[in-house]
């Protein structure tokens, strides 16, 4: 009898030290893994062509807290070859890597791998348009993909010409900016077609869609000229349009709710338009931002100008206030191209 108690004992005894040392080692593992931003940005950096460099910048504004190759760190596994964009919805962001073929779905609240939706061609954006379904516009496909992002699963195509970008949605019509025939698509988002196209004279490269629901389109050539034009949704028609011969204008932001439209230019300079009938243009500042390489602007109206430098090391962002004041700047991993605002 003594010598099964004192048996049990030893059971009990030592199954409290294995807890112990495996809670240990938990609290170790957990602290291995990088602290999610509560208060700041997570930035897309493509990384270079077939290197697969690709990385999640993640900069905590409170805290000062800095993490480059997030994704890696948390996931245990490289992010892929070349990040394009970042979307999200209530609960999870969707990381497009072109030349993966791929987008990378995590989970905002500790940013873990939730699953892959894999064979994209070359994927550009995505664009929910419901709880279910969203758009994945692409490179070279001639198409504009349909997938149930809840399941990974790719359900169809929109057959467009050549290549297509970034999308805007407004009520049961999606806006696509179609690059090689220098058009924005309007896809009708209940039968998935293709329904009718806003004749531009450049290739849409950017879009964004105010609060008042007009839609703001930037044109460009790839070093040449470019263009901006307010487009009416409900007409489907061009309201305004400015173009910029001297100068690139490289870069637009709006963020939400906000009463102007953000501009950079190839020369350094940032500007914001009124979302009035008559736009009003004010400069904001002057930056020698050589190696501009994206631009973002938060709800106060402070400016982030992501560089590349010499496309191989990398790159920075760097914060502005509203007279072009440096708030700080942080490395980030190589070409950073976009951040989205936590």
């Amino acid at each position: 009898m003594e010598i099964k108690v004192i048996y049990r004992l030893l059971i009990v005894v030592f199954s409290a030290f294995a807890f112990l040392f495996l809670d240990s080692c938990k609290k170790e593992e957990n602290e291995d893994i990088p602290a999610i931003s509560k208060y700041g940005f997570l930035a897309v950096c493509e990384g270079n062509f077939n290197w697969g460099n690709a990385s999640i910048t993640s900069y905590d504004e409170g805290k000062g807290e800095l993490t480059n190759n997030l994704f890696n760190a948390v996931n245990g596994f490289s992010l892929g070859d070349v990040a394009q964009s970042i979307a999200e919805t209530e609960d999870r962001y969707f990381i497009v890597v072109n030349n993966s073929s791929k987008i990378e779905v995590v989970s905002k609240s500790d940013f873990s791998s939730l699953y892959t939706i894999n064979d994209l061609g070359s994927p550009r954006y995505f664009q929910a348009i419901n709880d279910s379904i969203a758009y994945v516009s692409d490179l070279w496909n001639n198409a504009i993909h349909i997938i149930n992002y809840n399941t990974g699963d790719l359900v169809g195509d929109i057959v467009v010409n050549g290549w297509s970008e970034q999308m805007a949605q407004l009520e049961d019509s999606v806006y696509v900016g179609l690059y090689a025939t220098n058009s924005i698509g309007i896809v009708n988002s209940n039968s998935h077609e293709l329904i009718g196209e806003i004749q531009l004279n450049l290739p849409p490269i950017s879009m964004r869609l105010d609060k008042h629901n007009i839609l703001w389109v930037l044109a460009s050539e790839f070093g040449g000229n470019s263009a901006l034009y307010r487009i009416n949704p409900e007409t489907r028609l061009i309201e305004l349009e400015w173009e910029f011969t001297d100068i690139t204008l490289n870069f637009i932001d709006l963020p939400t709710n906000a009463d102007h439209l953000y501009m950079a230019y190839s020369s350094g300079l940032i500007t914001k338009i009124t979302l009035t009938q008559s736009p009003l243009v004010s400069n904001l500042f002057s930056k020698d931002t050589e190696g501009m390489y994206g631009f973002n602007v938060n709800q106060d109206g402070e400016v982030y100008i992501m560089e590349a430098h010499d496309f191989v090391q990398n790159g920075s962002i760097t914060k502005y206030n509203k007279e072009g004041e440096v708030q700080f700047s942080i490395e980030s991993g190589i070409n950073p191209n976009t951040i989205i605002f936590r």
